[in-house]
């Protein structure tokens, strides 16, 4: 398997969070966790 860089194995959240999509309302903050949870399996 191919190391993936560095950005990609950022915590899925955080790199959301650092690009202003701050999840401050409901469907946003349901949007991020479901993404967080898809990628979980991704982090090397």
């Amino acid at each position: 398997m191919a190391s993936l860089p560095t950005q990609q194995r950022r915590s899925p959240l955080t790199s959301l969070q650092t690009k202003s999509h701050s999840p401050d309302k409901q469907e946003k903050a349901t949007v991020l966790q479901q993404f967080e949870l898809l990628c979980r399996d991704w982090t090397v």
